[in-house]
């Protein structure tokens, strides 16, 4: 099992590139784990400025589950996110947070979840790290360590 999260955009405050390098060390314990950053690129995007072409390639998609990131999306508990981590069945997990502007719908139908962190609405470079937190989370309850009370 791997994890990628790709997200749209340059992170520009350093206190969230920190923090997503941390949770991104501690997640590596448990699983390999890449974020790559979708570059800007109008082909990529909407006269909205929503994301309408999905920047992974066939094969990705093919072999590992997609989830989007969509204030209209699931919402788990943290137990929950655990347990569907869990279920997933080794398979590889593909996360992807859009523009600012979001996701378009028909893009979005791609995904074998749409998964909603909050009903607020979050920068997305927060979401990065709020996502990082969750998934290093998830990994203590699986393994049972002393970090989810």
């Amino acid at each position: 099992m791997q994890i990628t999260l790709y997200y749209y955009g340059k992170i520009k405050q350093r206190y969230l590139t920190e923090g997503i390098y941390e949770y991104k060390e501690k997640i590596s314990h448990f699983v390999p784990l890449a974020i790559k950053e979708i570059k800007d690129n109008p082909k990529l995007l909407s006269k909205e400025q929503k994301l309408i072409k999905l920047p992974i390639d066939e094969k990705t998609l093919s072999s590992s589950l997609l989830i989007t990131l969509h204030e209209r999306g699931k919402n788990f508990d943290s137990q929950q996110f655990a347990a569907f981590i869990q279920n997933a069945h080794q398979r590889d997990l593909t996360f992807l947070i859009g523009p600012p502007a979001g996701i378009e719908d028909k893009t979005i139908h791609h995904a074998h979840l749409t998964l909603s962190l909050s009903k607020m609405t979050f920068n997305h470079e927060h979401v990065i790290l709020i996502l990082l937190e969750q998934l290093y989370r998830a990994y203590t309850i699986i393994n049972k360590f002393p970090y989810h009370k």
